[in-house]
C-alpha cells in the first residue's frame, strides 16, 4: 500500500515537535476501509488508546479512536512530562497523552476551518484507555464493531532509531467522514480505500476466485461507470496498488459492479 504526504500531516509533525521539544515526523497516512477483524490483526500486543469526536453543528457526530503502541505513546508522554512512564499509563500520564491527542485532532480542526469556513465543528476532549495483550476482549468491545474508515500513519524521532506506526479510526463510513477525508487528504483518498478493501478480500479467497475479486477492483478505480466499455484509471491509485495487482489493470473490462462497490 502507499501514502500521500499532504499540508495537514505537515501541520502534525509540527504540532507534535512542539509539543515534545523535539523533531517529530509524521507521514501518511495509508486510508483504507475495514473492520474491527482487519483492525485488530495488525494491531501490536499493548496499546494506548484515546477516543474522541468531532461534533458538527448538524448532521452526524463523527466518533474517533487514535490507538498507539505502548513505546510510541510512553515517548510521546515523556517528552511532555520529562520523567519515565510505566503501562498502563498511571492518571497523570493518561491525562497528558489525551492533551496530545487533543492537539493533533485541533490541528485538523483548524485545517477544515481553513478549507470550508465551517466554524462549527468542534472537539469533545479524549479520554485515554490501555490494553495489554490479554485485554483483547475487552478492545473489542471498546472499539466500533462495524465498517470502520481508517488511517494509518508512520512516526519517527529524532532521538529514537525506531518507526512507529499508529491509527486514527473513524467509527462510520458517513458522508460527513467521506467529506473530511477529502478535503484533508484529496478525493483519491476514498477511491484508494475502496480499492485496499477489495485488494484485503481477495488475499482471503481461493485462487480460483481472484480475478473476480481484482474484477471488482477494477470498479472501484475506473473513472467510467461500471459497463461502459474500457477502464481508465485513477492514475494515482493504480500507482499505489501492488504491482501484480496494477499490471493485470489494464487488460480489465469494467462489468456491472456499481451496486457493489457504492456509489463513489
Amino acid at each position: 500500500m502507499g501514502k500521500k504526504d499532504n499540508e495537514l500531516t505537515k501541520r502534525q509533525s509540527s504540532n507534535f515537535s512542539a509539543l515534545t521539544g523535539t523533531n517529530v515526523s509524521i507521514e501518511g497516512p495509508e486510508a483504507y476501509s475495514g473492520d474491527q477483524k482487519n483492525l485488530l490483526a495488525e494491531l501490536p500486543e499493548n496499546i494506548v488508546c484515546a477516543k474522541t469526536a468531532l461534533l458538527p453543528g448538524a448532521g452526524h457526530i463523527i466518533g474517533k479512536c487514535y490507538i498507539f503502541p505502548e513505546d510510541a505513546a510512553k515517548m510521546l508522554v515523556e517528552y511532555m512530562i520529562k520523567e519515565k512512564s510505566g503501562f498502563p499509563l498511571d492518571e497523570m500520564a493518561a491525562s497528558v497523552f489525551s492533551e496530545v491527542i487533543a492537539q493533533f485532532v485541533n490541528c485538523q480542526i483548524d485545517y477544515l476551518i481553513e478549507k470550508t469556513g465551517d466554524r462549527a465543528l468542534v472537539l469533545d476532549h479524549p479520554e485515554t484507555a490501555c490494553f495489554s495483550k490479554d485485554q483483547k476482549t475487552d478492545l473489542a468491545a471498546y472499539l466500533s464493531a462495524g465498517k470502520v474508515f481508517i488511517n494509518r500513519y508512520k512516526m519517527s524521532c529524532k532521538d529514537s532509531a525506531a518507526d512507529y506506526k499508529f491509527w486514527e479510526i473513524y467509527d462510520n463510513n458517513s458522508p460527513e467522514v467521506k467529506k473530511i477525508i477529502e478535503i484533508t487528504m484529496g478525493s483519491d483518498a476514498i477511491v484508494y480505500a475502496k480499492a485496499i478493501a477489495v485488494v484485503k478480500k481477495a488475499e482471503e479467497l481461493d485462487p480460483s476466485e481472484k480475478g473476480n475479486a481484482f474484477a471488482m477492483l477494477c470498479g472501484a478505480v475506473c473513472r467510467k461507470p461500471a459497463g461502459e466499455g474500457q477502464c481508465v484509471f485513477n492514475p494515482y491509485v493504480k500507482s499505489l496498488l501492488p504491482k501484480d495487482v496494477a499490471s493485470a489493470m489494464p487488460d480489465m473490462i469494467c462489468r456491472e459492479l456499481k451496486e457493489f462497490m457504492g456509489s463513489r
